[in-house]
């Protein structure tokens, strides 16, 4: 199976608002008039996550998994075990933060959920990964998290004080 890298069938009021270009299905959707400011949130980061594997519908994940995929991938989602946002009527997955093999989370990035889940919004949780980092020197967490995964949680739990304070 496939994971997508672009939205599902969307309404028609969806695409007024976002322009699909048929011709270079590689480019990432670019926003045209109209497009909201969660459309275009979605749009930097579906960009953001294509180098390390996109963005991945939750069914999508739950198909790959084993016989108790969806009801894993759910209780997952609810209890913010794993990396999820809503976006066009869909659960979608950063998939950085699953084992290629089994589709289970990786070790660092649970701590780090475990971590920022508390001070973070489901959005909010997605960009940090991406965003760069002074406590990482400018670096985002998504760039150091295999080779320094412990600079990487020291980052996520100085947030988490601060937003404490």
């Amino acid at each position: 199976m496939e994971l997508r890298s672009h939205p599902p069938r969307l309404g028609e009021a969806a695409r007024a608002r976002l322009h699909f270009p048929a011709d270079e299905p590689h480019r990432a959707l670019e926003p045209t008039h109209g497009a909201s400011g969660r459309d275009i949130h979605f749009l930097e980061l579906l960009s953001a996550y294509r180098a390390t594997g996109g963005l991945a519908l939750g069914s999508e994940i739950a198909a790959r998994r084993s016989v108790t995929g969806l009801s894993d991938i759910a209780r997952a989602i609810a209890s913010r075990q794993v990396i999820s946002f809503s976006w066009g009527g869909h659960i979608w997955l950063p998939m950085f933060q699953f084992e290629h093999r089994d589709l289970v989370t990786r070790a660092p990035v649970r701590q780090l959920i475990e971590e920022l889940a508390p001070a973070l919004d489901d959005w909010e949780l997605a960009d940090w990964f991406i965003e760069p980092n002074l406590w990482l020197g400018a670096a985002t967490p998504l760039q150091l998290l295999s080779d320094d995964s412990a600079r990487v949680l020291d980052a996520a739990r100085a947030l988490r004080f601060g937003c404490r304070n």
